[in-house]
Formats: structure tokens, C-alpha cells, sequence
């Protein structure tokens, strides 16, 4: 059987479906899957020992509407014929995907799209609406189409990792990563300023944490303003705690490394942060409630990876998440030294 997997962007929402290659492949183990993918995001998937083919679609999350379209007519000559297609985006461009494919579409109703008139580019569609958890729905239409696949929510909790990189390829930490501390990775920026927690926060996050606490911060960023942001955070928290601004922008194989390696990741609900519950790393997720994408939608609810969220988010107070990281710290007394590549 050749299953298509249509989750063509953000990143967030793809680490979000990273668990159905292993799920199908685990009840289907001779099936075949490929999955469509915007090309700057391809390298989140790599070396996924679930996924045959990771097509990388020929235009960027970020795309005008001209790149868009131009990109979506080559998919009329991808040759590769599938007996299913599942389209978890639920978007117009990605039920145009699903339509030019060869085989099968199947998709959600209408009111489990977000954006209503991809319903009707899919040959068969399944019903639920589009505000319950995305864990739930990425399984859903798997769920719906094979008996075998049944979602349950030990996928949130099992120890099994969903993202992977390899060990030989990513980048040496050893500048970074301190053994014998509790490594803490912080990504302040957002994908918009509602997501966004003040840096003056962040600030006093770590000027809040115990002296005697053995603690290395490391700042991370992606993009220039951001970079602005980690840097005044590093200049403005010099003392007894170790801080390092990252001195350079991840590529996603290095991002999946360090948050595989490092002991707790901090930060807004943005893909960096939601990469720590796919590599099985402690985490604290910080929402606003004008976050449509709100913690019981959006948020893996496990034992090690926390929310926190407020009708705004400088209202979420810092005694409450430096509350949650001494507890995760305790959960984690002997912090564990990091493997560095």
C-alpha cells in the first residue's frame, strides 16, 4: 500500500502529525509513505526511518500567490500513484495538492477544514471539528480509513522519539552544552507579537533562579530581530549563571540536536518549543488565551511537558514559570551530561 501525506507547512503543525509515519508503519510495515512538504521545512523530516520519500514541494512556506500556483502546476507531473492520499493541512493550496495526485484524497468536512472550500477537492471525506486537539485530528482520518489505526493518548506520553537526526551530522555542542549542569534552552521569539513573552520577563526569569543552582541558558533565535532580543537578554543577565546567546541561526537537522540534548526548552507556542516533546525533552509552553491555537488544542499534555497561559502573556508571572522550571529541575535533580556530537 503507498499512502501520501499532505502536511505541507508550518513547522509547528508538522511536528505536531511527526507520530502517524510510525503509527502506520507500525500496523502496516510493508506500506510505502511519502510526505509533501514545503522544501524550506523538508529538512524537519530528515532521516525518518518512517517516511520513504519526503517530497519537497518547489516553493516556500512563505510564498506569494504567483510562486504558490506556479509551484502547484509541477505537481501535475509527479508519476508516483498512491492507493490513499490524507490531506492533514485541510487548506485550499493543500487540497489542491491531494487533488492532482494520483489516487485516492480523503479529507476532513467542511467544518474540519480551515479554510471551508478544501472540502470539496477530496474524494472522501470524515468528520470532526476543526478546534479539537491536533493530535486527535492528525490521527483521526487514518483512524477513520483503517481499523488497525486507533489513537490513544500514550502516543503524547510513550517514550518513543518522532523527530531524528544523524548523530555524525549534526553540529559539536561542546561549546554550548556544560556537563553536570541543567543545560536550559530558550527561544523568546514567536511567529507574532501575541505569542510573544516580554524579554524583560525572561530576564527576570533568570536573574529569579538560585545562585547555587547549576544552570546553563542558551538563548536561541530565528531571525534577526529575535537575535536582538537573545543578545539583550544575555547582556542584561551576566552573573553567577552561565548565558549564551546562540551565535548563529539553527538549520533544523542542528536545531534537532541541541533540543534533543539540552535538559528543558522555555518559550512561546512556536516550533522550537514543540520540537522538545517530539525528541522526549522536558518543556514549559507559554499561551495567551487570544491564542486561537490554545494549550488543550495545541499542546502535548505529558508529565514532562508543561503549559502555562493568561489572558495575555505578560500576565503569565515569572514566579509561575520560575515555579514550574525548579520543579521539572527537581523531577531532573542529577541533570544529566550531554552527549555532545
Amino acid at each position: 500500500m503507498k499512502i501520501a501525506i499532505v502536511k505541507t507547512s508550518a513547522l509547528g503543525d508538522i511536528i505536531h502529525a511527526s507520530f502517524i509515519p510510525s503509527i502506520l508503519k507500525k500496523a502496516f510495515p510493508q506500506s510505502s509513505i511519502d510526505w509533501f512538504v514545503t522544501r524550506d521545512l523538508a529538512e524537519i523530516l530528515e532521516d525518518n526511518p518512517y517516511i520513504d520519500q519526503i517530497v519537497s514541494l518547489p516553493y516556500h512556506s512563505q510564498a506569494n500567490a504567483w510562486q504558490t500556483i506556479k509551484g502547484l502546476l509541477q505537481i501535475r507531473h509527479h508519476d508516483d500513484e498512491y492507493d490513499m492520499i490524507f490531506d492533514l493541512q485541510s487548506l485550499i493550496k493543500s487540497a489542491a495538492i491531494s487533488y492532482l495526485l494520483k489516487g485516492k484524497s480523503v479529507g476532513f468536512t467542511q467544518r474540519g477544514c480551515r479554510e471551508w472550500l478544501a472540502c470539496y477537492f477530496y474524494d472522501k471525506t470524515h468528520d470532526i471539528a476543526y478546534q479539537d486537539s491536533v493530535f486527535k485530528r492528525n490521527a483521526f482520518l487514518f483512524q477513520e480509513e483503517f481499523r488497525k489505526i486507533r489513537y490513544k493518548n500514550n502516543i503524547l506520553t510513550k517514550q518513543e522519539k518522532y523527530l531524528f537526526y544523524k548523530k555524525e551530522q549534526s553540529p559539536n555542542l561542546s561549546n554550548i552544552l556544560l556537563p553536570n549542569h541543567f543545560n536550559i534552552l530558550i527561544f523568546p521569539g514567536a511567529s507574532n507579537i501575541k505569542k510573544t513573552y516580554p524579554a524583560f520577563k525572561y530576564i527576570h526569569l533568570i536573574q529569579s533562579i538560585p545562585p547555587q543552582t547549576a544552570c546553563n541558558i542558551i538563548i536561541g533565535w530565528g531571525n534577526n530581530k529575535e537575535r536582538e532580543i537573545a543578545k539583550n537578554i544575555q547582556r542584561r543577565c551576566q552573573g553567577n549563571i552561565r548565558i549564551k546567546a546562540l551565535n548563529k541561526r539553527y538549520r533544523y537537522r542542528e536545531l534537532k540536536a541541541l533540543v534533543d540534548q539540552v535538559n528543558i526548552v522555555i518559550g512561546s507556542d512556536t516550533g522550537p518549543v514543540h520540537m522538545a516533546w517530539a525528541l522526549r525533552t522536558p518543556s514549559i509552553t507559554l499561551f495567551s488565551d487570544d491564542n486561537p491555537a490554545k494549550p488543550e488544542r495545541n499542546h502535548p499534555k505529558t508529565p514532562i511537558n508543561t503549559a502555562l497561559s493568561a489572558e495575555h502573556m505578560n500576565l503569565i508571572k515569572t514566579s509561575d514559570l520560575l515555579k514550574n522550571l525548579l520543579s521539572i529541575m527537581k523531577k531532573f535533580s542529577k541533570a544529566s551530561e550531554p552527549e555532545y556530537a
